[in-house]
């Protein structure tokens, strides 16, 4: 597979204030996500922003510059095919509409993962995360194949 059939995809999901809701479901961040998806599935980093609704922020102002974060690298095929081995079918989880398959999928997430993945965008750019996030897709849904 060339990297040309692969789709790039960022998307943005708002943080949130939901203190005031029954039950209180808190407050986040904002989060960006860039996803690298093919014919076997999608490869996708989350990083988290630090950007938080208006009513949120003046509390946060006084804690000075924030930083993004790691949030979690994760690999997502369609449900029907097959888990990649054994072993790694148990740590899957099942999504009856994958935001990034549109479909249902299995997955599997690495917060661990994410920071070197964060590290790269950082000192790379995002020509350097979208290599790094090719390079993923093809070691999980490609191992022992030959890429151009």
């Amino acid at each position: 597979m060339t990297a040309s059939t692969l789709q790039r995809r960022v998307d943005f999901r708002p943080g949130y204030d939901k203190r005031d809701q029954v039950p209180n479901c808190g407050i986040d961040g904002g989060s960006l996500w860039w996803t690298v998806t093919g014919p076997r599935g999608a490869v996708s980093f989350e990083m988290l922003t630090n950007w938080y609704p208006e009513s949120v922020s003046p509390a946060l102002a006084a804690s000075g510059p924030r930083m993004p974060l790691a949030g979690q690298l994760t690999w997502h095929r369609p449900a029907d095919q097959a888990p990649r081995d054994a072993e790694a079918a148990a740590d899957d989880m099942v999504h009856d509409q994958c935001d990034f398959l549109n479909g249902p999928c299995r997955f599997h997430s690495c917060y661990s993962c994410a920071t070197p993945v964060l590290e790269v965008l950082l000192t790379g750019g995002s020509d350097a995360l979208w290599v790094k996030l090719e390079t993923l897709y093809r070691e999980e849904f490609e191992p022992g194949e030959v890429s151009a």
